[in-house]
């Protein structure tokens, strides 16, 4: 497979995510994985600066064309949680004109945290998380960019 060229802000990333984990796909000590995990900031505010958004993945880091969880909390700028939004979370390849294959759902657990079940990564490259936020009728949109799987091989 070609390598995907990368972003000069992903070597960054790469040296940031380098000790996170095995690569998409791979298991955490298996050296014969040639398969390298960008990652991406976990973290981020929405467009219009109202929330704080954070997110985690189970499995973590995020498998190549394996359906994943995408847990989510939304917490106003003081890190009050905030428990009455509409979340909806969705992901794209931004330099492929395309989104995922799947349609996600999203709901609320509590204690600022929405559960996004249906996702998944068909690709290996750039994605972008895309997380909208709507409170009394106001949208806002976080996108947090991810680097999923790049092969060396």
């Amino acid at each position: 497979m070609r390598r995907i060229p990368a972003p000069p802000h992903a070597l960054a990333l790469v040296a940031f995510f380098a000790v996170g984990g095995p690569g998409c796909g791979g298991k955490e000590g298996d050296s014969s994985s040639a398969d390298t995990v960008l990652g991406g900031p976990s973290t981020g505010v929405t467009d219009g600066g109202s929330y704080a958004i954070e997110y985690e993945t189970e499995p973590s880091p995020i498998p190549l064309s394996e359906p994943f969880i995408l847990r989510t909390r939304v917490t106003d700028p003081a890190g009050r949680w905030i428990d009455d939004a509409t979340v909806v979370v969705n992901a794209e390849m931004p330099t492929h004109g395309h989104g995922m294959n799947t349609t996600p759902t999203t709901q609320a657990e509590g204690d600022g945290w929405y559960r996004t079940e249906g996702m998944l990564f068909h690709m290996p490259g750039d994605w972008q998380i895309v997380i909208d936020v709507t409170v009394d009728g106001a949208l806002e949109t976080s996108v947090l960019a991810y680097g999923c799987c790049i092969t060396d091989a």
